[in-house]
């Protein structure tokens, strides 16, 4: 499992060292609720930067292996992630890993 972690912490490193003045949010609640009703989630890692928001969720487990595109628990954190923040950011980019 170190290894994973390791892995997954260097991604964020990486990513939040590619944008310019990033922003890193850490297990933030997301509301989805406007496309779910009650939905929300914990999202792993939000990076913020001027014109693009990247999810970043962690998927570590034994059981059936889950890919990031096209997830739709990824899709949903994506939208409430712009959803909170959308009023101080101008996205173009949604990204989500």
């Amino acid at each position: 499992m170190k290894e994973y972690v390791t892995a997954y912490c260097d991604l964020v490193e990486e990513r939040v060292n590619q944008y310019e003045n990033a922003t890193v949010e850490l297990e933030q609640k997301v509301d989805f609720s406007k496309w779910v009703p009650e939905g929300f989630g914990t999202s792993d890692v939000v990076v913020l930067s001027d014109k693009t928001i990247e999810i970043i969720d962690l998927k570590y487990g034994k059981g059936v292996p889950v890919d990031a595109y096209l997830n739709p628990q990824l899709m949903l954190y994506a939208l409430g992630a712009v959803d909170k923040y959308d009023i101080i950011y101008e996205f173009e980019t949604v990204r989500m890993t």
